[in-house]
């Protein structure tokens, strides 16, 4: 949860709400005190928006602020998307079927069936399996910084699914992985255009096994696209639009090899193929 668009299945929303807001509303306290947003401010928004929207009713942002002034309350100086963000992580409001552009608000109650609680223990398991499962090898810190959670909970989690992982050590660390590894024919190709905010980075509080700590302030604080060779960041790039063709012009940490360069040509050619048009590294 940190404060970017979220997508999960709708079957996930119910127990991952409770279980990662909680920090998110302390850490948003303090400017909610700044933009003179409380309790029972939130509780007058949510009464408003649950009367506007019941019965398959959506609003796009710009909307959902006019309402707030129609009603006296000033969405200015980011106090309307803050009163959004709450009543979303409130389990009160989400994202609807865009109109044109535009994103809409619905009632999360009328978008996503009901589900039975769960207790937070389960959750937090439920959540330290997934993440290893899919993410490992990696640490406890590495789960705690991808999911928000306190370091307390996160190692919580990690021990109530030790039986389902494999354990092992990196760089002295104690790291927990997929019990079954993935043979070498399921393996992505060698050389991958990554965009930015890219799973090989943020899921991850350590960063050095996929790039040189002496490279990652080229990387614009995980905002840069990324190129990936044999599992290291080697560069990053940014995408040019010719006449006939797509230009990817790379930004190389060092001189890449022969071999290299190869690899990455064909990462370009497939990605000229994604976006249906003849792409070409420049």
């Amino acid at each position: 949860m940190r404060g970017t668009l979220h997508m999960v299945a709708a079957e996930d929303v119910r127990w991952m709400l409770p279980l990662l807001t909680p920090r998110v509303h302390t850490k948003a306290s303090g400017r909610h005190r700044q933009l003179g947003l409380g309790p029972s401010l939130f509780a007058r928004c949510r009464t408003l928006f649950e009367k506007e929207l019941r019965g398959g009713g959506l609003l796009t942002r710009d909307e959902m602020y006019a309402l707030l002034q129609s009603a006296g309350v000033s969405p200015a100086g980011q106090r309307g998307i803050h009163i959004l963000g709450q009543l979303a992580r409130d389990g009160i409001l989400c994202f609807g079927p865009r109109r044109g552009k535009q994103h809409t608000f619905v009632l999360l109650d009328e978008w996503i069936p009901q589900a039975k609680a769960r207790p937070h223990d389960e959750s937090l398991a439920d959540l330290a399996l997934r993440y290893f499962a899919s993410h490992g090898p990696a640490t406890v810190q590495d789960f705690a910084w991808w999911s928000g959670l306190s370091a307390a909970d996160a190692r919580r989690g990690v021990e109530s699914t030790e039986r389902q992982l494999a354990r092992g050590s990196a760089n002295g660390q104690d790291c927990w992985g997929p019990v079954d590894e993935p043979s070498g024919s399921t393996r992505g190709p060698a050389a991958v255009l990554l965009p930015p905010f890219d799973e090989l980075l943020v899921a991850y509080k350590d960063r050095s096994p996929a790039v040189d700590p002496a490279h990652a302030r080229h990387l614009h604080s995980l905002l840069s696209p990324t190129i990936l060779v044999k599992g290291r960041i080697v560069g990053t790039w940014t995408k040019t639009q010719g006449r006939e063709r797509v230009f990817i012009v790379p930004c190389f940490f060092d001189r890449p090899s022969a071999g290299e360069k190869r690899l990455i040509e064909a990462a370009v050619h497939r990605y000229g193929t994604y976006l249906g048009t003849a792409a070409e590294l420049k």
